[in-house]
């Protein structure tokens, strides 16, 4: 998470609706296991930019204590909708490579990928030609469950 002071707060200034004025104030953001809060603290109605602020920030505390987050191994096996294997960081990647007389040749492999700590991520692939496609994508499988063991905390 980050320590940032002002995470999930943004600061607003607009013209407000009516044409009158801009109103300022900072907006809380929270995106947690499927919830959205968003709340604005208006200057104004705060008693100035200042406190303003640390109205956002006492409300943003006490939501991030009581909105739930995902543990790291649900968001490994979180589905997205550009995912086309059905199946979290294993799929079927095409390598073009081209020969030093220009030809063109592809290598397909089954690919798992996982992350066991921020900023690191490992790869497996087994190749198509050498263990068939059932078997490449059963291995895939097997790397990427094998790798999420490792998974920090």
């Amino acid at each position: 998470m980050s320590t940032s002071p002002n995470r999930n707060i943004t600061r607003n200034e607009t013209k407000h609706d009516k044409g009158h004025g801009i109103v300022r104030g900072w907006t809380v953001r929270l995106h947690r296991a499927g919830r959205i809060f968003e709340q604005f603290f208006g200057d104004a109605a705060h008693g100035g930019k200042q406190a303003a602020l640390l109205a956002a920030r006492e409300v943003r505390d006490a939501k991030e204590k009581e909105m739930p987050t995902y543990s790291k191994r649900e968001i490994a096996e979180i589905i997205t909708r550009r995912n086309t294997s059905g199946v979290r960081g294993v799929r079927i990647r095409k390598t073009r490579h081209v020969l030093a007389d220009g030809e063109e040749t592809f290598y397909l492999a089954a690919e798992a990928s996982w992350s066991p700590r921020p900023n690191v991520v490992k790869k497996r692939s087994f190749s198509l030609d050498t263990h068939g496609e059932d078997e490449a994508w059963k291995l895939a499988l097997r790397a990427r469950k094998d790798g999420l063991l490792d998974l920090e905390a």
